[in-house]
């Protein structure tokens, strides 16, 4: 059907070609002038009926961004990962007691005379303490009316019609884990102020007091560099308690990727090759039976303490992972005004189990 009905277009460029000579009193160019209507005819043209012999850029462009501006963006915002790399302790409203019990060794030769001690059983616990947090956004998205985004508005004013809304507020809770990654580690509630860093401790300001507190004896490795980074990463988990190797627990090694980087180089110097990922796409500790791996996490920024734990021990309090991902959002006439809630808070359930060295 195509077919025939661009023929019988092109029949009827060619007819009013030859009439159009016919009526200019040359009929001898009858053919020449049918001939030139039904070429031009041919040639595409925009809206504005100008010739055009190429496609509208513009357009193509306009498409392009449509589709893809989200995955563009989004790639720029560092995604919080956190939840995924340690141990998750939900409903968490303000302060949460994690309980320890410790039984003694006290296993004896057998006699008729039995002394119990008053020792022998004890509970001791770690206080897992939050901060209720929120992030607010105000938004007049009238004011988009005066600028490009004015034809991506729907017909009609509306207080409420946000261009790109959904890429909004995905973006707003990208950055709001962004802010997360960037301040939580070092976060210190005796500094002053009002956001992420100041209201909670990170775990890097936990073990810091820990070891300033003499509860955790830290390895002394000095400063990491491209020549020692892979003998201070050993020498860490040589120091680990033997006793949580028999045990099914998986022992991270949390690094900034900067200490990975510097182990990595010192690595290919040693041995000519880089370490390279495991089946299961871990990164193992050469030298100890798969016991030990390497995680290199954004939220250490470019710290060079060396964490080694079990994944069970570190712990990310929330009341729950959704309040992340929720916003709620309320109209004051053109106003639109959103707000997102969490609680979050940080601890290291037993420091028994964790071995660290003497750098921040």
């Amino acid at each position: 059907m195509k077919c025939l009905l661009a023929v019988l277009g092109m029949v009827m460029f060619f007819t009013l070609g030859a009439f159009i000579a016919s009526a200019a009193g040359m009929p001898e160019y009858s053919l020449q002038s049918g001939l030139i209507v039904t070429a031009l005819s041919l040639v595409p043209t925009d809206l504005k009926g100008t010739l055009a012999s190429t496609p509208n850029v513009a357009a193509i462009l306009a498409d392009y961004v449509g589709k893809n501006e989200k995955k563009i963006f989004s790639s720029l915002v560092p995604k919080m990962k956190i939840a995924e790399q340690m141990t998750v302790v939900p409903d968490l409203k303000d302060k949460m007691h994690m309980t320890k019990l410790t039984v003694k060794d006290g296993v004896v030769g057998y006699s008729e005379n039995v002394n119990y001690d008053d020792d022998d059983i004890q509970f001791t616990g770690r206080t897992i303490e939050s901060s209720l947090f929120m992030r607010n956004v105000k938004v007049n998205p009238l004011k988009y009316r005066t600028t490009w985004m004015a034809q991506l508005m729907k017909t009609g004013v509306n207080p409420q019609d946000l261009p790109f809304k959904q890429f909004t507020l995905d973006k707003i809770i990208a950055q709001i884990g962004s802010e997360i990654i960037n301040n939580v580690y070092l976060a210190d509630k005796t500094v002053a102020g009002n956001g992420i860093k100041n209201l909670i401790d990170g775990w890097g300001t936990i073990l810091s007091k820990e070891i300033t507190d003499d509860n955790i004896t830290p390895v002394v490795t000095g400063a990491i560099t491209n020549s020692n980074a892979v003998a201070s990463l050993e020498k860490v988990a040589e120091d680990f308690p033997s006793q949580y190797l028999e045990d099914d627990l998986t022992i991270l090694q949390y690094i900034s990727y900067d200490t990975f980087r510097k182990y990595q180089n010192d690595y290919r110097e040693r041995y000519g090759k880089y370490t390279a990922r495991n089946e299961k796409g871990l990164y193992e500790l050469d030298g100890f039976a798969g016991k030990f791996t390497m995680l290199p996490v954004s939220w250490m920024g470019k710290s060079q303490r060396i964490i080694t734990t079990p994944y069970e021990n570190m712990i990310f309090g929330v009341d729950s992972l959704s309040d992340f991902n929720n916003i709620y959002a309320e109209t004051e006439f053109e106003i639109l005004k959103l707000k997102v809630l969490f609680q979050m808070g940080c601890q290291i359930r037993d420091t028994a189990a964790v071995r660290t060295n003497d750098q921040a």
